[in-house]
């Protein structure tokens, strides 16, 4: 196929169901809010950044297996492709089960240092002991969602993810209003609507219409075939650990400047920004087969034309998100039960915050370009420095605005991490680690024509 339509293919569906969870965390947020009020909507969003580093080890082991997966079937090698799936599946097993044994022990103290206060800290542990029992369902279904794409089947991936979000929403109504179960309720509703999905997943892999074939002689992989996984799933990691920075360094300046009202608000701020964010994740994650698949076949032209499609869809899509902010400022807040002062707050948030959408995509792009390519110290840079720039910024800015500070952090990280994309892939030779720029910008042309040729290669 032309290289626009493979794009549209893999890009299109994968947008669409990361749209939809991310329309599900504002559902979410209306049910909470509206059954438990701003202290249970402040109680789960303390616990978003212990959520955000369980679902990073899934992506950690997913994206980073699959990335393997796709250059080997690019290279033609299938064998070596069946061996990193099963091993990637072993991986995402231990690694759900670590979650709960060494989190859940501390659960409370993680709490309270990530600004649940002793009002917050019951229903933030009922929540999240929940999450933590079904950690390994949460990592495994990370992990089969990635490589069903990657198996040339986006659209099934997709509607699992629907089948898994919608299942998420009905159950929020039924466990939430209707047992009343509260907090609790929430927490069981993400945990249980993953399974149908998860089934779903399995199924399609024991069946013919799979690429990819388990076997469980790899279940346990090889040190050599786990490292590779890790070395290339570090930058997804990262992109979690930067969210989850991003939310514990939100509540706490959030607190600091504007009390529980505060946090309140930035729950209301933070399911339009998950909603913009996992909208820019699906176009990232959308090119991360093909770009994988083109590396390992060498065709480097087709992933140059990939990027540059990326990129401006990024960009459109970062507008219309700046436009969705203007239009629900007002509504929003008062659907998920912030009144008063705190709606205020949320609103004049929602609109400060805006900006960095215009931005957000770009990054996102950029750096799974860089992972999908052997590019991972790039991608890694750019997305660990995201946590230094981001905490500098919401250090120093509320010094000279106050609460509006805190909502422009955002904005003025992304702005300075675009500045440091453009530096990376201009990089010349010698000032990456070895086969990591050099090789790759050279034969993906990321390089400007006006390097020489000699230089590059």
């Amino acid at each position: 196929m032309p290289e626009l339509r493979q794009f549209f293919r893999y890009v299109v569906p994968t947008m669409l169901f990361m749209f939809l969870g991310g329309l599900y965390s504002i559902i979410d947020g209306i049910f909470i809010g509206q059954a438990t009020g701003e202290e249970g909507l402040a109680a789960v969003f303390v616990t978003f950044p212990l959520y955000c580093l369980i679902f990073g080890l899934g992506e950690l082991i997913g994206i980073g297996g699959c990335i393997l997966i796709s250059q080997s079937r690019g290279a033609g090698d299938i064998h070596a492709a069946n061996k990193i799936f099963s091993g990637m599946i072993g991986l995402g097993t231990l690694a759900g089960v670590a979650s709960l044994l060494v989190f859940y022990p501390l659960g409370r103290p993680l709490l309270v240092a990530l600004g649940a206060t002793p009002d917050l800290l019951p229903g933030a542990f009922s929540y999240i002991s929940v999450i933590l029992f079904g950690a390994t369902i949460m990592v495994l279904w990370v992990c089969l969602s990635s490589a069903i794409r990657n198996d040339d089947h986006p659209a099934l991936a997709g509607w699992l993810i629907a089948l898994g979000v919608l299942g998420n929403i009905v159950l929020d109504y039924v466990f939430i209003m209707r047992f009343g179960w509260g907090l609790p309720g929430a927490a069981w509703a993400t945990v249980v609507a993953e399974l149908p999905p998860l089934i779903g997943g399995i199924l399609f892999f024991a069946s013919k219409k799979s690429n990819l074939t388990f076997q469980w002689r790899y279940f346990v992989p090889d040190w050599e075939t786990a490292s590779r996984i890790f070395r290339c799933g570090i930058p997804s990691f990262g992109a979690h650990v930067a969210i989850a920075t991003m939310l514990l360094l939100h509540n706490w300046q959030s607190l600091r400047y504007g009390g529980e009202m505060a946090l309140a608000a930035y729950a209301a701020i933070c399911t339009v920004e998950s909603l913009t964010s996992m909208i820019m994740q699906g176009v990232a994650n959308g090119i991360q087969p093909l770009v994988s698949f083109y590396y390992g076949a060498k065709e480097f032209a087709k992933n140059r034309l990939i990027g540059r499609y990326a990129i401006l869809f990024s960009l459109l899509l970062g507008v219309f998100g700046v436009l969705f902010s203007v239009l629900v400022c007002r509504r929003l807040p008062l659907m998920m039960g912030l009144e008063g002062e705190t709606a205020q707050i949320a609103a004049r948030g929602l609109l400060i915050s805006a900006a960095a959408f215009l931005t957000l995509g770009t990054i996102k792009v950029g750096s799974t370009f860089f992972q999908s390519t052997g590019r991972v110290v790039a991608s890694a840079i750019l997305i660990y420095g995201d946590c230094v720039v981001l905490a500098l910024c919401l250090i120093l800015l509320p010094i000279y605005f106050g609460l509006d500070g805190v909502w422009l952090a955002m904005p003025v990280s992304r702005m300075i991490l675009v500045a440091m994309m453009i530096v990376l892939a201009y990089k010349p030779r010698g000032s990456v680690a070895k086969g990591d720029f050099s090789e790759v910008c050279a034969k993906t042309g990321v390089i400007s024509r006006e390097i020489s040729t000699k230089r590059s290669c």
